[in-house]
C-alpha cells in the first residue's frame, strides 16, 4: 500500500470533483444501504454525515472501477481520500480517520476495491495543504485561454491564483523540497504557460515568483569562509606534515636556478660585448697601417 499523500494529483482534482458531485445527486439506493449499515454498526442516527460519506464511497468507487481503463485511478482515489476528510474529521469529528472508515465500508460492501492502495490517513495540516492546492487549481481552470479579447473573469481568477500562490510559497521558505512545494513549482510553470495566451490588464501578473530563495548573507559569506578554510588547511600542513618543508626547498631551488641562469646570461653578454670591442679595435689598427 502506498503511503504518499498525492499532492502531485491535485491538478486533476477538479475533473474528479465533477464525477464525485454528479454521483452524489442520484444516490438514494446507496444511501438506504448505508443508513442501515451505519445506524446498526457505527452511530445511532437516521441522518448522520457518515451515511452520506458511505454512499459517496460506494457510488464513486463503482464509477471509477467501471471506467478504470480511461480514468486516472491514482488521481481519482486520492481525490476520494481528500474529499472524505471533511465530513469524517474536519466538521464532525466522527472518531474515524479516512482509512479506518473506508475499511469499515469495504468490509460491509465487498464489491469495490479499486482504491485500496490509495486510501491513507491524513492529518489536519495535510488536508489544509491539499485544500490550498485544490483551490488554486479550481480558480486556475476558470482562466480561459484567449488572445482575441480581454476577459475580465479570466483575469480576475488569474489574479486570485497569483495572490494565493504568493501567500502559499511562504510555507516553502525554509524547505522547498517537500511534495507540497514541488506541486507549487508545477503550478507556477503551468500558470506562466497559460498566461502567455491570456490578454489581461497590466496589473494581472503574467509570471509568479520562484519558490527558491537565495540567502544573500550566505552568498556573501562564502568567499570569506573559503579563505579561512584554505588558510587553516595550509597551516595544518605546515605545522604537522612535511608538505611545507618540501615546498620551500623546491621554491628555493627554483629561485637558485633562475639566479644562476640570469648570472650566466649576464656573463655571456659581457664576453660578447668584450669580443666585439676587441674586433673593432683590430679593424681600426689595420686601417691605420694601410693608410
Amino acid at each position: 500500500m502506498t503511503s504518499e499523500i498525492g499532492y502531485k494529483y491535485v491538478s486533476l482534482f477538479p475533473e474528479y470533483r465533477v464525477i464525485f458531485d454528479e454521483g452524489s445527486k442520484d444516490n438514494y439506493n446507496n444511501e438506504r444501504l448505508c443508513r442501515n449499515f451505519i445506524k446498526g454498526n457505527l452511530v445511532n442516527s437516521e441522518d448522520h454525515p457518515l451515511i452520506y460519506a458511505c454512499a459517496n464511497v460506494l457510488q464513486y468507487s463503482t464509477k471509477l472501477k467501471e471506467k478504470s481503463s480511461t480514468y486516472n485511478i491514482p488521481a481519482g482515489c486520492k481525490f476520494l481520500n481528500y474529499s472524505l476528510y471533511y465530513p469524517l474529521c474536519r466538521e464532525y469529528e466522527s472518531g474515524y480517520n479516512v482509512q479506518t472508515f473506508y475499511q469499515k465500508v469495504k468490509e460491509q460492501f465487498h464489491n469495490f476495491d479499486v482504491c485500496d492502495s490509495y486510501i491513507v490517513p491524513i492529518t489536519k495540516e495535510i488536508f489544509e495543504k491539499l485544500q490550498k492546492l485544490a483551490d488554486l487549481y479550481d480558480n486556475f481552470n476558470k482562466v480561459k485561454s484567449t488572445q482575441e479579447q480581454e476577459s475580465s473573469s479570466s483575469c480576475s481568477y488569474a489574479k486570485k491564483c497569483a495572490t494565493s500562490y504568493k501567500k502559499y510559497i511562504e510555507i516553502c521558505r525554509h524547505d522547498s523540497t517537500n511534495e507540497f512545494c514541488k506541486e507549487l513549482k508545477n503550478f507556477r510553470r503551468i500558470y506562466v504557460d497559460r498566461m502567455k495566451d491570456i490578454l489581461c490588464y497590466e496589473n494581472t501578473p503574467k509570471t509568479l515568483p520562484s519558490i527558491i530563495v537565495y540567502d544573500t548573507k550566505v552568498i556573501i559569506s562564502i568567499p570569506f569562509v573559503a579563505i579561512i578554510v584554505v588558510s587553516f588547511f595550509f597551516f595544518i600542513l605546515n605545522k604537522f606534515f612535511s608538505f611545507g618543508s618540501l615546498i620551500c626547498p623546491q621554491i628555493r631551488k627554483h629561485n637558485s636556478l633562475r639566479d644562476n641562469h640570469d648570472e650566466g646570461t649576464h656573463q655571456f653578454q659581457n664576453i660578447y660585448e668584450s669580443t666585439n670591442i676587441n674586433s673593432y679595435a683590430k679593424e681600426l689598427h689595420i686601417s691605420y697601417k694601410t693608410v
